[in-house]
């Protein structure tokens, strides 16, 4: 496959898990797509650059609002059940231990998964919040449910692992 570097969403929440739970120092962090093949990759990039200019430029966001989606329509119960999301993780410790973590999530992440992630974050905090010792102030998933919230998702279908 092809991996592309990618400016990701989740470089903010990593950054602030590690300043409240101190990780490491010296933590780096980046996110990356892999895409199946080279064409795989340029159509991403093509549909993604076809967006930005939709968003900006009115012709453009006319034809989008003709073509996309309507609000309310989202993808079909096929192409649902097609969906997953795989998140591999890769580090290196300070004395060059390595580890990789792997979490795999069986359906779609943008409707299904998202939904069922909301859920079991607030039945950790509502039956779960004797074990969660965060106070005050602004907290990750990880920082504040931790391991509560991972059993929950694996209950649920999710997969995780480390080597």
């Amino acid at each position: 496959g092809i991996n592309a570097e990618y400016m990701g969403v989740m470089a903010n929440c990593v950054r602030r898990s590690n300043a409240v739970l101190n990780y490491s120092a010296n933590l780096v962090y980046r996110e990356s797509l892999v895409y199946p093949g080279f064409m795989a990759a340029v159509v991403n990039i093509v549909d993604m650059l076809f967006l930005g200019v939709g968003l900006f430029f009115p012709p453009m966001k006319w034809l989008l609002r003709k073509i996309l989606p309507t609000p309310g329509q989202g993808p079909s119960e096929a192409s649902m059940d097609r969906g997953f999301l795989k998140v591999t993780g890769y580090g290196i410790g300070d004395k060059g231990t390595k580890a990789t973590a792997m979490i795999f999530f069986p359906t779609d992440p943008g409707y299904r998964d998202t939904a069922r992630m909301i859920v079991e974050s607030a039945l950790a905090l509502a039956l779960d919040s004797e074990k969660i010792s965060a106070g005050g102030g602004v907290w990750t998933p990880a920082s504040c449910q931790g391991m509560q919230l991972l059993s929950r998702l694996e209950a649920t279908g999710t997969s995780y692992h480390v080597e």
